[in-house]
């Protein structure tokens, strides 16, 4: 059974950022919506749906983009505008291709 909070190396690990990020997160006054993460003690707990669903909003807020609701369960895509096209050529560098033949076996 999982809990509605979950651990700030959780939240980096799921976002594919450091801890530390997770940490600048939590300083920058703002970044975070109320209630989205409690203290407890010395540590922190997030809530993990609320803040993909923030970041996601946020992320489509700034590409100029009406936020959609997802259907619910289904698998959510960031995308991102980038202003620097090298730095599209460098994520695209990154991007493993596969090539297979029609023909091949699957």
């Amino acid at each position: 059974m999982s809990s509605e909070y979950v651990t700030k190396k959780e939240v980096a690990d799921h976002f594919a950022v450091a801890s530390t990020t997770v940490d600048g997160w939590i300083r920058k006054k703002g970044l975070l919506p109320p209630g989205t993460f409690i203290k407890v003690g010395r540590t922190y707990r997030f809530k993990l749906k609320e803040l993909e669903e923030h970041f996601l909003q946020e992320a489509q807020r700034l590409a100029g983009v009406e936020p959609e609701e997802p259907e619910e369960g289904a698998p959510v895509q960031l995308e991102l505008p980038f202003d620097d096209p090298e730095e599209v050529e460098e994520l695209e560098d990154e991007i493993p291709s596969f090539d297979f033949d029609a023909d091949d076996d699957v």
